[in-house]
């Protein structure tokens, strides 16, 4: 058997039958052409949700984020203003406590050089002498008792 011209050409029915396969084979890929090219738009759909839900996402965490920003900025404002308000409270607590050290001291000072309390005499003698000096004197008890409580005082 040589390589006649014969055996070479195919013969009309296998030439049908590549054909037909080929036709078959042809619309199958098609189909599944047709299958992926769907699966495609809803994977394209779905990426364009999760896109779009994730973007909103990152937007409310990007404003969560500026909100607790802003706040933090205002509780260290605040905090510095706290900070400084100790600080002023306690020179003034300082100068205080240094006024009151002074007064003490002074007082104390005061107390030292302070005449000695020497006795009064009671309030209605005074009144008897005074009448005596003075006939028409309108001074009464009660403006004597004061007298000496003032200096008393």
């Amino acid at each position: 058997m040589s390589d006649s011209p014969e055996l070479l050409k195919p013969t009309a029915e296998v030439i049908e039958v590549t054909e037909n396969e080929l036709q078959i084979e042809l619309g199958n890929l098609k189909a599944e052409n047709e299958n992926l090219r769907q699966e495609l738009e809803v994977l394209k759909q779905e990426l364009a949700e999760n896109t779009r839900y994730y973007t909103a996402r990152l937007n409310e965490a990007g404003a969560t984020i500026g909100t607790f920003k802003d706040k933090l900025d205002a509780a260290q404002a605040k905090k510095q203003r706290l900070q400084n308000d100790l600080g002023n409270s306690q020179a003034q607590v300082a100068e205080l406590r240094s006024q009151l050290a002074a007064e003490r001291a002074e007082r104390e000072e005061n107390k030292k050089s302070a005449p000695a309390e020497k006795d009064l005499p009671e309030a209605a003698d005074l009144l008897n002498k005074l009448k005596a000096k003075r006939k028409k004197s309108k001074t009464d008890l009660a403006d004597l008792e004061a007298i000496l409580e003032l200096l008393q005082g």
